[in-house]
């Protein structure tokens, strides 16, 4: 039964729809090279960094690749906000901020809309907000869980 739901989605996007309209490679986004750049010198710099307390796990430890998005995902990212010209944008895990940069640098390209991007590890929390603000101002880095602010976030979520 599971087979015949996902052959009728899979034939329904074939048919037709924005998403069976993707193209196969995403053009690069805005700043990308600035963006890789900001990444790679955090990398470099930060090294290996723990996660939030709340995760009760002090000896496991992350670098900015390991939790970063690949710069093709950054790209289709960028392209998503350049196709959907969204007014509000949300993001669960700041982590350095690499994926809040290309989603800021779709909305600097389109000259619209937010990101409200939540990170509970501080530290990671401060540099994400100074690596996406390198790149645009079109966002609010809230540092807590997305559940416990979610009225923070000004308008309706759609």
């Amino acid at each position: 039964m599971l087979a015949n739901v996902l052959n009728r989605q899979v034939k329904r996007v074939s048919r037709g729809g924005w998403i069976a309209d993707l193209p196969r490679r995403f053009p690069a986004a805005p700043h990308k090279d600035r963006i890789e750049a900001l990444a790679a010198a955090n990398h470099e710099r930060l090294g290996p960094q723990g996660l939030a307390t709340e995760y009760e796990l002090p000896d496991v430890k992350f670098t900015v690749r390991d939790v970063s998005s690949p710069p093709m995902q950054g790209d289709l990212y960028a392209w998503l906000v350049a196709q959907r010209r969204p007014e509000t944008i949300i993001e669960f895990g700041s982590g350095f901020g690499v994926s809040g940069m290309y989603f800021t640098a779709g909305l600097e390209q389109v000259g619209l809309g937010h990101l409200y991007s939540f990170e509970i590890n501080d530290e990671w929390a401060a540099v994400a907000e100074r690596a996406i603000a390198e790149i645009s101002s079109r966002f609010t880095l809230t540092r807590g869980a997305f559940e416990d602010h979610v009225d923070d976030i000004p308008g309706s979520i759609d």
